[in-house]
């Protein structure tokens, strides 16, 4: 472990790794900043008006990565040469920018805000393609009874096969299609969330959070109906 080229006065927010092995950091003055392959080289990719809180990197395809400041995000191809001046797309949201996945066939983009929305566009384009309306209006319901950070959504992530979204708030793991963007099925631990993973089978999801000031680590294993499925 070493300090990276050109790192000495950065505060990173966020990190992202592309296809083609580039490290990606959106940092606290609003610089994003891309080191080759080999970590010896960096260079800047775009500076935003302010801190940049979201960073995500496409999986597959181009190396492409997003980045969220506020109620904007831009995309960015970033080709097989220096990262390009200007980014290929702009997308801007109702509300500022508190998370984001990339699907794994990279051409689709999901954002979620802090007013609870959770917003799908195309990578390519910069339309709006849906959201998932069960969410936001969950999110309405609860600012209604002074429960306005509950239905954040802070972590979303797809399943390695893109069928299914896995959307965290504080409470609950909420799964949605993909393809129609409707909302399925809620898991509700009995601690708060903080982050997500998925095996790669799809059949065991990993959940970190805390309770009563300890931090918590757990496997759900979806394989199992709904009604008797526990965090292990």
């Amino acid at each position: 472990v070493g300090q990276l080229p050109g790192g000495d006065d950065i505060v990173a927010r966020d990190l992202a790794w592309t296809v083609d092995g580039r490290l990606v950091a959106g940092c606290d003055d609003g610089r994003l900043l891309a080191w080759d392959a080999g970590l010896s080289d960096t260079s800047e990719i775009d500076r935003l008006e302010g801190p940049i809180e979201v960073v995500v990197a496409s999986p597959s395809g181009r190396p492409r990565v997003a980045a969220g400041h506020l109620s904007t995000v831009v995309i960015h191809d970033l080709g097989d040469h220096s990262p390009p001046a200007n980014p290929s797309r702009t997308i801007s949201l109702p509300a500022n920018i508190c998370s984001a996945a990339w699907s794994p066939d990279g051409l689709r983009l999901v954002c979620g805000t802090i007013a609870g929305d959770v917003l799908v566009f195309s990578t390519d384009t910069g339309e709006l393609l849906g959201d998932i309306h069960e969410f936001k209006r969950k999110y309405e319901n609860n600012a209604k009874r002074s429960r306005i950070k509950a239905l954040v959504p802070l972590e979303i992530t797809f399943t390695p096969g893109g069928r299914t979204l896995l959307i965290c708030d504080a409470e609950r793991i909420w799964f949605a299609d993909a393809n129609t963007l409707t909302w399925f099925e809620s898991f509700r631990p009995d601690w708060s969330i903080a982050c997500v993973a998925v095996s790669a089978d799809e059949q065991l999801i990993m959940l970190g959070g805390e309770h009563s000031g300890e931090g918590r680590i757990g496997l759900l294993d979806v394989s199992l109906p709904p009604i008797i499925r526990r965090v292990r």
